[in-house]
């Protein structure tokens, strides 16, 4: 028992590692690419707003007090997950705020679920809807989902590589 407890030590950073890694260095790219810099990073909860014209104010109030050479970047995560109606609201707002050139949006999403709420709510036909987000979406990464083989090599390199004592055991807990 001792010494399988010495080997699960290692397995949630293998596990971190092996889904976080690859994450995270396709989105610096992307986020490289398309800001100059960013000079600091604000979390920021802000109180519901209760109509367009206050948010558009309260947006704009945000942009006048950041940094003139720095890129607000605003993170919309669960979308997917959102009732269909919010779901079209929250992409038409988004979509008006899209041309200011020192915003930038990350929306991590299901595609699919995004597409199955254009489809039901605004009735767009399954092409017009995957349409309708190509144009919407400057820039998509698609993640694939990790295939066994590929968790089981990249660990072992992992292993091999840091030199992290391990057996057959990790492997059949990533199984």
């Amino acid at each position: 028992m001792t010494a399988h407890l010495t080997e699960e030590k290692y397995l949630l950073p293998l596990i971190g590692a092996t889904f976080i890694i690859p994450l995270i260095a396709s989105l610096t790219s992307r986020l490289a690419e398309n800001s100059r810099s960013i000079a600091s990073t604000v979390k920021q909860v802000i109180p519901p707003i209760q109509s367009p014209v206050e948010f558009e104010k309260l947006f704009l109030e945000i942009l006048d007090t950041k940094k003139s050479d720095s890129k607000l970047i605003i993170a919309l995560d669960n979308l997917d997950r959102c009732e269909g109606n919010l779901v079209i609201e929250m992409i038409s707002m988004v979509k008006s705020f899209m041309a200011n050139e020192n915003v930038a949006f990350i929306v991590p999403c299901d595609h699919d679920a995004i597409v199955t709420h254009l489809k039901n709510i605004r009735k767009f036909e399954l092409e017009d809807a995957r349409d309708f987000l190509r144009k919407f979406f400057q820039t998509s990464v698609e993640i694939p989902p990790f295939l066994k083989g590929d968790i089981i090599d990249y660990t072992d390199r992992l292993v091999k590589d840091f030199d992290i004592p391990a057996n057959e055991g990790v492997k059949y807990v990533l199984e």
